[in-house]
């Protein structure tokens, strides 16, 4: 299929399967898209919730169980010594109780 990089409009941004592209790509499962100069005019940079520091454990427990977590969003090595850290530190007040 050819795709047409500077069609001027287009219905909706194009989708292209980044998995393989490289690391991070892989990592997170990603998707690139190609949008139209129409697209940029209607983008907004507005946020879209907030979470509460109280329900900041209980949220990023519910991502993570979704499938969204530091290591699949920016994987890097030191996210992933970071997890070991938090998982074993969490061993070992688990055995001391």
């Amino acid at each position: 299929m050819m795709i047409e990089v500077f069609k001027p409009v287009r219905d909706r941004p194009f989708l292209i399967n980044a998995v393989g592209r490289n690391v991070r790509s892989t990592a997170q499962d990603s998707l690139l898209s190609l949008h139209t100069a129409s697209d940029f005019q209607t983008l907004t940079a507005e946020r879209i919730f907030t979470v509460k520091a109280a329900d900041k454990v209980a949220t990023l427990d519910a991502l993570e169980k979704l499938g969204f977590s530091g290591e699949r969003l920016h994987f890097d090595i030191t996210k992933l010594v970071a997890r070991f850290k938090e998982e074993m530190a969490g061993r070992r007040a688990a055995a001391t109780r």
